[in-house]
């Protein structure tokens, strides 16, 4: 039988939880309080028989007893409450007589970040969609996320699983089905699967390992700037300011990296004039405007791509381009733009395609190109501007800082119009200006006439001739693209003697790219040698000419360019697909057969095959920082073993 506890104290000391001194007849606490204790004669004799019984001796019990009398004891100290005087007196009151009736049990709600397998495992997520743990593991399907909400029933959702991956084959459908013009390299490809025996379907097999890298291991979200799941850490600006203070002793280097590197590859500030110059922020001082929330988010970019060429891997430059976005999203940049607000978005696309050397990151550059470019037209960048009241005279620096800006815009929106194949977003007319027309001067530091800027005088007709070649209709001749050819030849010897560095490699690639596209259709044609020699052999020119760039990068000391040389990932695929075609074709001067028979007077093949392996062992390299880069690795590893040697004499 089990062991009962004897029960000591009074009924009326053992109900409030008090200390009974077990005094008999009543004890001191009753005594006080004026009311009968239990062990009172008549209460004690009660109690014991009602236990030595089993059935009840008295109608009345001690217990019953007890309590009225406590409840009597209650309502005597209790004040009496008129309700129709004080209502909410009384409802106070019938809320803390009902409290002890009914307890609300209260939970924890707390919102979970991490992924229903890593709560469970108890490991830290990344919070990806999938999170690296799972992709790793083999749980990329099975990765969601728990969202906990509040409902007005206290309800609380349920699981919210994430969407399937897509198939290989949608992938690659969506990829093959969009629009792309003469200027995208898939037309070269579809020219050597005419010329070897390659079997294109290698092509899609060596596609389908990394197919979902392309769009999962990126460096930034290839939606980024906008919605990217991973910049919520950066929400806070407390978050951002440390991010800062972590970095303070390196941020000179990287934004003396950044100028000697990015900003030769695509002029956004304009140095040489005060007030538009990078403004470094202390971390201890966290932006109290708008305007200097866009000067940080700038500034973050700034240190982003100065950290890529620093350390030369893009892995450690993520966070900043992030926080940038954090910060951008913060400013009405849609609506009420500034001139901050274009630099940054210029620079995130610069961001964009470093971090993210891929087929899909530049394709998405083409996007984000185009609401940089809209938003420089709110401002009015891409025309001169009128007449100005006396009291916002435009400054001769303002001018020169725009007009640099807007050359940029411009110099963008061609270039990746041309690798993708899309059509620029300009017209001629919306491009170029007659300077001279102009006969407002703005302030007393110069005229207007002064600046003069060779690449400004080349766009234009390099938007023509990227418009004319992805064009459906209104094909280009073969004596058209003979005097476009003159024409951006003469060009191009004034704005290559005006850059120096970095900056006349990057400009010189450019307008080679440009040559290298117009002459694509004659130079691919069956008698080109024949029919169209001076395309024929300025497509040549122009592909050997990018393939030294290349190795020019890869093979100097700078680390930083080497990083750098990723943004020009697709010109040099297309330039070692162009050299291929060249070699490939047997009945041209530069076959096997023709170097031969001509004893010596065609000599650079030998020199053009030791190009194309140099080349194709670079992007052995660098084959695992971008899945793109290793598809190019193995297909090019397939077409130049397909070359033929020139027999030794």
């Amino acid at each position: 039988m089990p062991y009962v506890r004897k029960v000591t104290a009074c009924d009326r000391c053992r109900r409030l939880k008090r200390r009974c001194d077990r005094v008999r007849p009543t004890c001191s606490k009753c005594r006080q309080a004026g009311v009968p204790c239990s062990f009172s004669e008549t209460g004690t004799s009660s109690r014991s028989s009602g236990r030595s019984s089993s059935s009840p001796s008295s109608p009345t019990t001690a217990f019953d007893l007890t309590s009225l009398e406590s409840w009597a004891e209650t309502a005597l100290q209790t004040p009496i409450i008129d309700p129709s005087t004080n209502e909410v007196a009384a409802c106070k009151l019938v809320s803390t007589t009902n409290q002890g009736k009914s307890r609300e049990i209260r939970r924890r709600n707390r919102v979970r970040f991490s992924c229903t397998r890593c709560h469970r495992m108890k490991v830290k997520c990344d919070k990806k969609s999938p999170c690296t743990r799972c992709r790793n593991s083999g749980f990329a399907s099975g990765c969601s996320y728990m969202h906990k909400s509040n409902g007005e029933d206290g309800s609380v959702e349920g699981e919210v699983a994430s969407p399937e991956p897509e198939s290989f084959s949608a992938i690659f459908q969506a990829y093959n089905t969009r629009h792309r013009g003469s200027s995208h390299w898939r037309v070269l490809m579809h020219r050597v699967k005419e010329l070897t025996s390659w079997d294109f379907n290698l092509f899609v097999e060596s596609l389908r390992p990394d197919h979902a890298v392309c769009t999962f291991e990126l460096t930034v979200p290839i939606n980024y700037p906008f919605g990217s799941q991973e910049a919520i850490k950066f929400h806070s600006l407390k978050a951002v300011m440390e991010l800062l203070s972590k970095t303070s002793s390196s941020a000179e280097t990287y934004v003396d990296n950044y100028f000697r590197i990015f900003e030769a590859l695509h002029p956004v500030f304009d140095v040489d004039s005060p007030g538009h110059d990078v403004v470094p922020f202390d971390a201890s001082t966290p932006p109290s405007s708008i305007g200097e929330l866009v000067q940080l988010a700038q500034y973050l970019v700034v240190l982003g791509l100065g950290c890529s060429a620093t350390l030369g891997t893009q892995s450690h430059s993520a966070n900043y381009y992030l926080a940038a976005e954090a910060c951008l999203m913060k400013t009405p940049f849609m609506f009420r733009p500034t001139l901050a607000t274009v630099r940054t978005l210029c620079l995130m696309v610069m961001a964009k395609r470093v971090a993210n050397a891929t087929c899909w990151a530049i394709d998405a550059s083409w996007s984000l190109a185009g609401l940089m470019l809209r938003l420089a037209v709110m401002l009015g960048l891409h025309h001169e501007p009128t007449e100005l009241p006396e009291s916002e005279t435009m400054t001769w620096a303002d001018w020169h800082a725009r007009r640099k800006l807007w050359t940029t815009i411009v110099y963008l929106d061609v270039e990746i119009a041309m690798v993708t194949g899309m059509p620029a977003l300009l017209r001629r007319d919306e491009v170029h200006s007659a300077i001279s027309s102009l006969s407002y001067s703005y302030g007393q530091d110069g005229p207007v006439t002064h600046f003069h800027d060779p690449l400004y005088d080349a766009l234009p007709i390099i938007m023509e001739i990227a418009t004319q070649v992805n064009a459906t209709t209104d094909q280009l001749t073969y004596e058209q693209a003979v005097q476009y050819n003159a024409t951006v030849r003469q060009l191009m010897i004034p704005a290559l003697n005006a850059a120096t560095g970095f900056r006349q490699t990057t400009l010189d690639i450019f307008f080679r790219r440009v040559l290298l596209v117009l002459h694509r259709k004659f130079a691919h044609h069956a008698s080109s040698p024949f029919d169209y020699p001076i395309s024929y052999w300025s497509s040549l020119e122009c592909s050997l000419a990018l393939l030294v760039h290349q190795r020019g990068m890869w093979e100097g000391n700078d680390g930083g360019l080497a990083e750098v040389s990723r943004v020009f990932m697709l010109d040099f695929i297309s330039a070692a697909m162009t050299t291929c075609i060249h070699v490939l074709r047997e009945d041209a001067p530069l076959s096997a057969l023709a170097v031969e028979a001509a004893d010596g007077a065609i000599p650079p093949r030998q020199t053009i095959l030791e190009t194309l392996r140099a080349c194709v062992e670079i992007w052995g390299r660098q084959q695992d920082k971008s899945p793109c880069i290793k598809t190019g690795f193995l297909v090019f590893g397939v077409i130049v073993e397909e070359i033929p040697e020139i027999s030794s004499p």
